[in-house]
């Protein structure tokens, strides 16, 4: 007996069930078992066998592929440390392919009257943690050109210093109007060529929400402009805290990776901040003034409980009061998996008296999964206190 069910929840049932298109994915094939960076070399791995493999996930009726399909492309995740430039060329002949008017594969006569008939226009994010090469750029470049509707784009670049690539950079982001969320790492190689000058033209993503942006020293930011920007995760580098002069009075929430000495406090940069991350290295020596009266949260998302009693974290720690945060209402203090108590542990006094003077002032202290509310008591329980500031 046939069951009848409609679309909104066969689209549900296919949203479960499709994950990112990952490259293994994009190569996988029943007499293949091994991942490679290039999707596929020879004629064994063509984008037809590609297409042909993905043909063999859709369902059968119209409708159903039509949704199936937007889910499968929706987000492509690259895991290779170091995907090549004949990935990208390949990833690129695959999302070019238009879109069929009826089935999975467009007709010969089919003609790509805009970039939304094609794959491409499917895609909404693509993350790339590994590391895209000088020679793969370009390659990577085309890709982007072929998905105008990314919302989404992590990737980590290197580029040649003074080379103009910078400015080519700008113009493929240039061209994703909807994006929201933007994370760019970017290492730089130097070369004796004189450097080339370049004027630069404004470069607006009207839409984008989040930017993560590290590594970027001598790469000018100040013709970008983001009016929808509300959060930001930098490094305390003189080049970050340049975009936070421009940008910083749009944020609400701020992560922070503390590098250097900042010259000045959040609150003369970054005036609406109500929540703020801060990243902190057992070796820094200065901390920055976090003293807001706007903020309600303060975390260490990437802290190990181990360090909370290093003299880099003292001076912030015991700077956390009412008097400097008004308004501070919690403090997350270590990350969900680097928080765990060994029994015996040792900590330093000042870190208790720090705790106790917090719950006292009604701040609502958020620390271990496996601690209870009574933060203090549990930790008296199974740690040692001492006197002396831990060495990192």
């Amino acid at each position: 007996m046939g069951v009848t069910l409609p679309l909104e929840l066969w689209a549900q049932i296919l949203r479960e069930a499709c994950g990112p298109l990952s490259e293994d994915f994009l190569i996988r094939h029943r007499q293949f078992e091994a991942c490679s960076d290039t999707l596929g070399e020879g004629p064994s791995r063509t984008p037809d066998l590609v297409i042909s493999t993905r043909k063999a996930v859709m369902l059968t009726c119209y409708n159903l592929s039509i949704i199936c399909r937007s889910f499968l492309y929706d987000s492509i995740e690259i895991s290779h440390p170091h995907p090549s430039p004949q990935f990208f060329q390949r990833l690129f002949v695959l999302l070019s392919r238009p879109l069929a008017v009826r089935g999975f594969f467009p007709s010969s006569t089919a003609k790509l009257e805009d970039a939304d008939r094609v794959y491409g226009a499917l895609v909404h994010g693509i993350y790339i943690p590994g590391r895209i090469s000088n020679a793969a750029f370009k390659a990577f470049q085309s890709v982007l050109d072929v998905c105008p509707n990314l919302t989404c784009l992590r990737c980590d670049l290197e580029l040649t210093k003074d080379s103009g690539q910078w400015f080519e950079v700008g113009n493929a982001v240039r061209r994703l109007q909807h994006l929201r969320y933007l994370s760019i790492r970017l290492r730089t190689f130097y070369r004796e060529d004189p450097p080339l000058k370049i004027i630069y033209t404004p470069i607006v993503l009207p839409k984008l929400e989040y930017l993560a942006c590290f590594n970027v020293p001598n790469f000018p930011m100040d013709h970008w402009h983001f009016p929808a920007l509300r959060r930001a995760k930098f490094s305390s580098t003189s080049e970050s805290l340049s975009v936070l002069s421009q940008h910083g009075h749009q944020l609400t929430s701020l992560e922070l990776s503390v590098e250097r000495a900042m010259e000045h406090s959040l609150v003369d940069v970054c005036s609406n901040l109500t929540s703020v991350s801060i990243i902190l290295h057992p070796y820094s020596t200065t901390m920055p003034n976090l003293a807001h009266d706007r903020l309600k949260r303060i975390s260490f998302p990437s802290t190990e409980l181990k360090d909370l009693g290093c003299c880099a974290f003292k001076s912030i720690l015991q700077s956390i009061t009412k008097q400097s945060f008004p308004g501070l209402e919690r403090v997350v203090l270590v990350g969900p998996e680097t928080g765990t108590i060994t029994e015996g542990m040792k900590l330093p006094i000042w870190l208790l008296d720090s705790l106790n003077h917090w719950m006292i002032e009604g701040i609502r202290l958020e620390f271990l999964q496996d601690v209870g509310k009574d933060v203090c008591g549990e930790l008296k329980e199974r740690c040692t206190f001492i006197e002396e500031t831990l060495e990192p």
